[in-house]
C-alpha cells in the first residue's frame, strides 16, 4: 500500500462526515415536505428523524463496500495484518467520517443515548487504528458488516413516529431485523475473535497493541449486540404475541 491509499482514507473520511452533516440538516427542509407525520414530532422526534437518512445510506454504501473487500481477502493468500487496499482504505474512512459526524449531532441534539456513543467511540479507534497501522482492515470491514442491519432498525423508527405500527411493512420488517440482527451481529460476529486468536503471532509481532485492542474493542461491540437483541427479541415477541389486554381493547374498538 502506498501512501496515497492512505491519502483516501483521509479523503473519504471527510466525504462522509461533510456528507452526513448535508444530508441531516438537508432533512429539515426536504421531510416537511414528503412526510406530514414529519410536523407532528417534537423537537427532538424531528432531529432523530434527520439522523436517520445519512444513517440508512452510510449502512448501505459499507455494506456493499465491506462486502467486496471481504470476498477479495477472502480469495488471496495474504497477510491479515499486511492486507489493504485502495477500497478498503476507503471504506474504513467513509465509516469513520460517518462515526464522526453521528457522535456530534448525537451529543448537539440529545438523540440517541450514552450507549450509541460508546459503540461509535469504539468503532472509530479500530477505524483510525487500521488506518494508522496500514493493516487488519479485513477485520474492521468485517465488523462493519453488521451495518446492514440498520436500515431495518431506522425504518423500523420511522413506521413508529408515523404511528403505522399496525401495517403489514411494520410486522415484516419487525422479522427481518430479528432474523439479520441474530444471523449477522450474533451468530457471525464471534467469528473474529476465532480469526484474530488464530493469528495472534502475527499479530503481536506487527505490533503488540493491535491485538489486545481488537479484543477489547470487538468485546464492547459485541456485548452492545447481545443488549441490543435483547430489546429487539423482546419487542418482537410482543408483535408476535401481544398481550391479552392488547387483544381485547382492539376486539372492543372493533365492534
Amino acid at each position: 500500500m502506498t501512501e496515497a491509499d492512505v491519502g483516501y482514507a483521509y479523503a473519504a473520511a471527510f466525504a462522509s462526515w461533510a456528507a452526513s452533516l448535508v444530508l441531516f440538516f438537508s432533512s429539515r427542509l426536504l421531510s416537511p415536505l414528503l412526510f406530514k407525520q414529519y410536523a407532528s414530532l417534537d423537537y427532538r422526534g424531528r432531529r432523530d428523524w434527520d439522523g436517520r437518512y445519512h444513517s440508512t445510506v452510510h449502512a448501505v454504501v459499507i455494506t456493499i463496500l465491506g462486502a467486496a473487500c471481504v470476498i477479495e481477502f477472502s480469495q488471496q493468500e495474504v497477510n491479515v495484518m499486511h492486507w489493504t487496499t485502495r477500497a478498503s482504505n476507503v471504506g474504513l474512512g467513509i465509516s469513520l467520517g460517518y462515526f464522526i459526524a453521528d457522535v456530534f449531532l448525537i451529543l448537539k441534539y440529545k438523540i440517541g443515548d450514552r450507549v450509541m456513543i460508546i459503540h461509535h467511540v469504539a468503532c472509530s479507534v479500530c477505524l483510525v487504528a487500521g488506518i494508522l497501522v496500514e493493516g487488519c482492515h479485513f477485520y474492521a470491514l468485517f465488523a462493519l458488516l453488521a451495518e446492514c442491519t440498520t436500515p431495518s432498525i431506522n425504518l423500523r423508527w420511522l413506521l413508529d413516529a408515523a404511528k403505522m405500527r399496525g401495517a403489514k411493512i411494520y410486522f415484516y420488517n419487525g422479522l427481518a431485523l430479528l432474523a439479520s440482527w441474530f444471523f449477522v451481529r450474533v451468530v457471525f460476529f464471534p467469528y473474529l475473535f476465532i480469526h484474530i486468536y488464530q493469528n495472534r503471532v502475527i499479530l503481536a509481532k506487527a505490533h503488540p497493541w493491535v491485538m489486545p485492542l481488537a479484543l477489547g474493542a470487538g468485546v464492547i461491540i459485541y456485548l452492545l449486540n447481545l443488549m441490543w437483541f435483547q430489546k429487539i427479541l423482546r419487542g418482537a415477541l410482543k408483535l408476535l404475541y401481544p398481550p391479552k389486554k392488547m387483544k381485547k381493547t382492539n376486539q372492543v374498538k372493533e365492534e
